[in-house]
Parts: structure tokens; C-alpha cells; sequence
């Protein structure tokens, strides 16, 4: 039976290196970032019911989802961005669940979750792994990543749970301050504590 370690972090907190690094050595990642761009693929339930409430607007003239538009929209608005996740989140939580069952036969498998406690995914898990930066790197992530300025980098950041409040949950923390090398020992350090699990 597999053990699921969670993986989360603030945005730009560098959770896509530790879920890469995991997929290069051989260990299954489940992500819900992926996952989330699948369940609103054109034709699919969960846009429409997006198109419904937010209006034919947040597509772009393929029919996908303008997911900038959209992210602009939610992090403005705090009611918005409950009616956005009342829609993905169960969407999501099913298809998780999918791959969860398809890799049940692995002994380590990652869930790599950005709102893991905000969506209650720590249930799924057997421990989770806390991803943290400072908030200026942060900062310099996505205004580089998404091409949006400062302000509305913050507002990105302010808009999740904070790493004091995920802490509170106990998660093991990773330091992601420094180089990709130093990322990687920390993970390379986590993965031997969980002898006998391995990748097989």
C-alpha cells in the first residue's frame, strides 16, 4: 500500500523544483496544478459551469480558459475566488482521487498541492513536506514567472494561508532560500528517513 506525502508551499515558493526533482528520480507526482488545467479543458463540465458564472469573457478564441483573465478576476475579489473554488475544487479532489488509485501499488507517491490545507488534501496524506521561501523571493518568482508587477505579486501571496499557519499543521519543512543543490540535498535527506519506501 502506498504512503502519499503532500508537498505545499506559498506561490513561488519553488514546489514545481521539489515535485521535478521527485519525477527525475523515478517517484510518482501527483499534481494538482497539472490537474487543474485538465478538468477545464473545452467541453468540459467544469468550464461550463466557469463560463455560467463568470460569463463567456474568461475564454479566450479557442474556446480555452483564459486562465490570466481569470486569475486577475478571483485575486480581487474575495468573493469570486469562493465561487472559483467551489466549482474546481471538487473537480480536482475526483481526479486526484483517480490517480491516487492508479499508483496505489507504488510504495511512495507525492501529491503536490498548493492549497493543501486551505482544501482539506491533507487527508489524502500520511505526512506532508512545507515548502518555504522568503516572501522578496516570492516576489521576484512571479513577477518574473507570470509578468505581473509587485503589487499584484503580493496580492497573490496574501491571498493564501500563510507558512506560520501551515506550520501549525506540522509539516517537515524545506528550505528554499538557496541554490537548486541545497533544495535538493534537503529533499535527497527527507527521501532516506523514509527507508524502506522506495520508488519501485
Amino acid at each position: 500500500m502506498a504512503k502519499y506525502i503532500g508537498i505545499t508551499g506559498g506561490i513561488g515558493s519553488g514546489k514545481s523544483a521539489v515535485g521535478d526533482y521527485l519525477l527525475s528520480l523515478g517517484y510518482p507526482v501527483i499534481d494538482t496544478d497539472v490537474i487543474s488545467r485538465e478538468v477545464v479543458q473545452p467541453g468540459s463540465d467544469t468550464l461550463a459551469l466557469l463560463t455560467n458564472t463568470f460569463g463567456q469573457d474568461i475564454l479566450l478564441a479557442d474556446g480555452s480558459l483564459n486562465r490570466p483573465e481569470m486569475a486577475r478576476r478571483v485575486f480581487t475579489d474575495v468573493q469570486k475566488r469562493k465561487q472559483l473554488n467551489a466549482i474546481m475544487h471538487p473537480s480536482i479532489h475526483r481526479l486526484v482521487k483517480e490517480r491516487m488509485a492508479e499508483v496505489a501499488h507504488r510504495p511512495l507517491v507525492f501529491l503536490m498541492v498548493p492549497l493543501l490545507y486551505e482544501t482539506g488534501f491533507q487527508r489524502f496524506c500520511n505526512e506532508v513536506w512545507l515548502v518555504q521561501t522568503s516572501r522578496q523571493k516570492q516576489v521576484e518568482r512571479l513577477t518574473a514567472r507570470d509578468q505581473i508587477d509587485e503589487a499584484f505579486a503580493l496580492k497573490k501571496i496574501e491571498a493564501q494561508m500563510s507558512d506560520a499557519d501551515r506550520l501549525a499543521y506540522g509539516p517537515k519543512p524545506i528550505d528554499n532560500n538557496g541554490t537548486l543543490a541545497a533544495l535538493y540535498r534537503q529533499v535527497d535527506e527527507l527521501l532516506a528517513a523514509e527507508k524502506p519506501y522506495d520508488k519501485s
